[in-house]
């Protein structure tokens, strides 16, 4: 079931991020696709490798992408940036983020 006002608020905060959320296209590019490139600093100075490993985000399930977040927040999954950021994702946002990231072709 599509939710375009849902859809349309993840759009806002992949694309701009919260008060506490970083815009995801600053690492994801702005429409999912993951980026190419040299490699990115982490928070504490540390590499975080090439910025091919940042994940292709277009298109995805959006139970996926609420899944991996969950698991990011809980640090179930490590990223040294994703763990921060999912953690202060609220609910409603990570499913309107999830909403927006489902519905790009």
């Amino acid at each position: 079931m599509d939710d375009p006002a849902l859809a349309s608020a993840g759009e806002r905060i992949y694309l701009r991020g919260t008060t506490d959320v970083p815009a995801c296209a600053m690492c994801h590019s702005r429409n999912g696709m993951p980026m190419m490139g040299n490699g990115m600093m982490g928070m504490m100075g540390g590499g975080m490798g090439m910025m091919a490993e940042v994940p292709r985000l277009e298109g995805q399930h959006a139970a996926y992408i609420l899944s991996q977040l969950h698991e990011f927040s809980t640090g179930e999954r490590r990223g040294m940036m994703m763990n921060r950021v999912a953690a202060a994702l609220s609910p409603t946002d990570a499913k309107a983020v999830a909403a927006y990231l489902s519905g790009q072709r």
